[in-house]
C-alpha cells in the first residue's frame, strides 16, 4: 500500500514508483542457501529499476522481470 500511495503522489510529477524483489538471494541471510548469487540479484534488480516510467504504474516485481501478484 504504501509503494501504491507512492506511486498516487508521485506520478504527477513522472516519479516512477516499483516495487521489488530480489529472490532467493545466496546471502549470510538465508544461510547462503539460495540460487541467486546478489551479484545476479542486483543485475536484475537494476534492470526494473531502469525499465520503469510512471506511466507503468505501481508494479511489484521479481529482479528477473516477472509481475509479482500482490
Amino acid at each position: 500500500m504504501v509503494g501504491m500511495n507512492l506511486w498516487h503522489d508521485l506520478h504527477p510529477q513522472g516519479i516512477a514508483v516499483i516495487l521489488l524483489h530480489p529472490g532467493y538471494v545466496n546471502t549470510e541471510m538465508t544461510g547462503h542457501q539460495g540460487p541467486t548469487a546478489p551479484a545476479d540479484a542486483a543485475r536484475g534488480l537494476i534492470a526494473r529499476i531502469d525499465a520503469a516510467t510512471p506511466e507503468s504504474g505501481c508494479e511489484f516485481r521479481h529482479a528477473e522481470g516477472e509481475l509479482l501478484p500482490w
